[in-house]
C-alpha cells in the first residue's frame, strides 16, 4: 500500500512538472531608472502590460501571451524581446548606455540577443548621413553590413535555419528599401548638382 501511495505522488509530481505553463515569465533590472519607474512590455494593438520597478530597479512579473517579438519601453528608449508561454526570460541594462549594456539571459535568449545585435549593425552601417554619402561610400555600407551580418549569425549557431531564413527575408527588404531611396536620392543629384534650380514635383517623379 505504501509503495502505492508512493508512486501515486511521484506521477502527480511528474505530471504537474510536465504541465506547459500558459504564460511566461520575465524578470530583470534596470539600473539608472527614469522616474517613471516602468517598463512597459507592448507588441502594437494586441498587447501591452506595464510592469512596476522596485526600488532598487528590480522586476518580475507573468504575461499571457502568444508567441512573437514584443517590444518594451522605458523612458523614452525601446526593445526588442522574443516571448514564448512556458519559457522564463531575463534582460539587465543601464539606461546611461541602453543597447550597448541591454543582456538578455533564459530560455530562447539567443533569438533576443541576436536581435539585439543584429540592430546595432544596421545602425552602425545605415546611419543618418547615408543617403547624402556617394555611390562608392553607400556600397561599401552595403558591403560591410552584409560582412557583420554574416559573422554575427556565426555567432549564433544555435538557432535554427528557419529563424535564419526569416530574418535573412527581414534584411533583404531592409536593404532593398534603403538602396531604391539612395538611387533615387542620387538620380536627384545628378540631375540637378548644386547651383542649379531646385526641381519641381514633376522632375521628382521622373527620377524615383
Amino acid at each position: 500500500m505504501k509503495k502505492l501511495i508512493t508512486l501515486l505522488v511521484v506521477l502527480t509530481i511528474f505530471a504537474c512538472k510536465q504541465e506547459p505553463k500558459e504564460y511566461a515569465t520575465i524578470s530583470g533590472k534596470i539600473e539608472n531608472m527614469d522616474d517613471s519607474k516602468t517598463i512597459t512590455i507592448f507588441q502594437g494593438r494586441n498587447y501591452s502590460k506595464e510592469i512596476a520597478l522596485n526600488e532598487d530597479g528590480t522586476f518580475q512579473d507573468t504575461l499571457k501571451i502568444e508567441e512573437g517579438i514584443f517590444a518594451f519601453k522605458h523612458g523614452d528608449e525601446y526593445g526588442q524581446i522574443y516571448l514564448k508561454n512556458g519559457n522564463e526570460t531575463s534582460f539587465t541594462l543601464d539606461t546611461k548606455q541602453f543597447d550597448e549594456s541591454l543582456n538578455f539571459e533564459g530560455d530562447d535568449s539567443s533569438r533576443s540577443n541576436f536581435y539585439l545585435k543584429n540592430s546595432l549593425i544596421v545602425e552602425k552601417h545605415l546611419t543618418n548621413g547615408i543617403f547624402d554619402a556617394t555611390e562608392a561610400e553607400f556600397n561599401a555600407a552595403i558591403n560591410n553590413l552584409n560582412s557583420d551580418y554574416e559573422n554575427l549569425k556565426s555567432n549564433y549557431n544555435e538557432l535554427d535555419a528557419s529563424f535564419f531564413f526569416d530574418e535573412d527575408k527581414k534584411l533583404e527588404r531592409t536593404l532593398k528599401s534603403y538602396t531604391d531611396y539612395f538611387q533615387s536620392k542620387l538620380a536627384m543629384r545628378k540631375a540637378f548638382p548644386p547651383g542649379k534650380p531646385s526641381p519641381s514635383f514633376e522632375h521628382y517623379e521622373n527620377y524615383k
